[in-house]
């Protein structure tokens, strides 16, 4: 009686909690939708109908009301790099990485034929509409120094000319101005735009022909072409249209991979998804999920790092909503170094980055977002590769970097670079799996079937209380509480002695569907990782 009476006071004296959901971040669709599995787009049309197409992988996904995916078509390829998505008439093209052009009925849902391009091709330009020049032909391509037409009824392909000797750079795109000629602009060092006057043959040297610019692509727009630029600038390129004033940088979002203009403003194609940006360029919303989430980490500028499958980071605000655009430095999502294939096992924020725990390698790298432009190197190692043998768990403290690796719990001064990481004890430390710290002296474990506190001693860390817990996959730590997470459910537990006082699980939540993959804390805010949703859940913890 007296054991139940002492529980219940104290009960009553801890202090209650509640989590709330707040908000959706990365994912675009409606929460009773099949979650969008997809970052960066490859293409993006209108078809003929006024509905919204854009190419993701080996898919064309028709997007209604600028939302919601309502169709899909499988294509025999993936979309090219550089290639896009282009309508012509009533049909969409999507040259493929297979080497071939699909034409693609959007209204019928199908694939009407599948046309072999040149060999050797390493850029496509399907015009809008057929026209005079070199809009008889379907597709224009470059193979080589060859320009070459793609008739429309799928015969051999017809050589148009011969580019000027370019030494020391490539062309970047190809396009069919309005009258009919061929523009093509090139990469760096030169990054001028050739015009070819199809009607006398030659090319044009003449009017300010060649051109300044460095294209990503050519866009049609009514009666004008417009070339949208590397800088994200979009500038005028047919005579007929000189003297209209360029759209500003953010109208194009930089993309890779295509633009198109429809009453609403431009729709564009990038690492960052299908963006809609207003006609004056403000970005108003975005299209796409976080395939693969890996991880969820808070930084101190008050950012949030979202670690996706195939080594991507991308940067998204605590306070974006469900169609938030990512706000990297460039067009890129964030990309973990070059080529990294490493294994992440565990990612925690920093003041203005992340340490993110490469079990591949055993090594720990520093990820610095702000330098992540052309020419920087974002990555640092912070220990080398071999140093963290049978890496899994990763925790910040203030001035205190701990790994768990080969059954040690290894700590240094994060600091100073490279990290000097010595054992310090840690108890049951071969079976700890997730690990969080609050501040340097307090240290929360996970194991396969509890949780437990430890405080820093003369000695290392001590138990101080352990509470069952089986199945934690994530820990986080916020001011008087604990987070824990089971891939389908949060438990708050008080950080004074472990007793829960929240809980949420995956029927709370919207469709109904959890697999936690990482947990952040960025107070009153909880973050999620949440696989299943291709999201990030953001919740706010509210005391009584």
């Amino acid at each position: 009686m007296g054991r139940a009476l002492a529980l219940l006071a104290l009960m009553a004296w801890l202090p209650a909690a509640e989590l709330r959901l707040s908000g959706v971040i990365g994912q675009s669709e409606p929460p009773t939708a099949t979650p969008l599995a997809v970052l960066g787009f490859a293409g993006v049309a209108v078809d003929a109908a006024g509905r919204l197409w854009g190419a993701a992988g080996d898919r064309l996904l028709r997007v209604d009301d600028g939302v919601t995916v309502a169709a899909a078509i499988v294509l025999p390829a993936g979309i090219r790099s550089p290639g896009g998505l282009a309508r012509r008439g009533d049909r969409l093209l999507a040259p493929l990485a297979d080497g071939r052009l699909a034409v693609v009925d959007p209204a019928a849902g199908r694939i009407e034929r599948l046309l072999p391009l040149p060999p050797g091709t390493t850029r496509v330009h399907c015009p809008a509409q057929p026209g005079p020049g070199a809009g008889r032909f379907l597709a224009v391509v470059l193979a080589g120094r060859q320009l070459l037409g793609l008739p429309e009824d799928g015969s051999a392909a017809v050589a148009i000319a011969t580019l000027p000797e370019l030494p020391g750079t490539w062309v970047e795109a190809v396009g069919v101005l309005a009258g009919g000629d061929v523009v093509v602009g090139t990469g760096y060092p030169d990054m001028r735009q050739y015009r070819l006057a199809m009607a006398a043959g030659h090319w044009v040297n003449a009017a300010g022909w060649p051109r300044p610019g460095w294209p990503r692509q050519y866009l049609r727009v009514g009666e004008a072409t417009w070339m949208l630029g590397h800088d994200g600038a979009v500038a005028l390129v047919d005579g007929a249209s000189d003297g209209r004033p360029p759209l500003p940088a953010q109208a194009t979002g930089q993309p890779h991979h295509g633009a198109v203009a429809t009453n609403d403003g431009w729709w564009t194609a990038s690492a960052r998804g299908l963006v809609l940006h207003a006609p004056d360029g403000r970005p108003l919303r975005r299209l796409g999920g976080l395939p693969g989430l890996a991880g969820v980490a808070a930084t101190g500028d008050g950012a949030l790092l979202a670690l996706l499958g195939g080594g991507l980071v991308v940067r998204l605000g605590q306070d974006d909503g469900p169609t938030g655009v990512p706000s990297s430095p460039d067009e890129q999502a964030w990309h973990i170094g070059h080529g990294w294939t490493g294994r992440a096992s565990a990612l925690a924020g920093e003041r203005d980055g992340a340490l993110l725990l490469d079990a591949s390698a055993g090594a720990l790298w520093r990820f610095e977002p702000e330098r992540a432009r052309w020419g920087d190197h974002p990555w640092t190692a912070a220990a080398p590769a071999g140093t963290l043998a049978a890496a899994g768990a990763l925790a910040v403290g203030d001035c205190r970097v701990l790994v768990v690796a080969g059954g040690r719990l290894l700590e240094a001064d994060r600091r100073t670079l490279p990290l000097a990481l010595a054992a310090v004890a840690l108890p049951d430390a071969t079976a700890v799996r997730v690990i969080a710290c609050d501040g340097d002296d307090r240290l929360y474990a996970a194991t396969a079937g509890e949780v437990a506190a430890c405080a820093r001693g003369p000695g290392g860390f001590a138990r101080r209380w352990a509470v069952p817990a089986p199945g934690v996959v994530a820990l986080a730590t916020l001011p008087g509480l604990v987070a824990t997470a089971t891939e389908r459910r949060i438990v708050l537990l008080a950080a004074a002695d472990g007793h829960p006082l929240a809980e949420l699980d995956a029927e709370a939540l919207p469709g109904r569907r959890l697999r936690v993959t990482g947990l952040a804390a960025q107070p009153p805010w909880l973050l999620v990782a949440d696989a299943d949703g291709c999201r990030v859940l953001r919740l706010r913890v509210v005391h009584d």
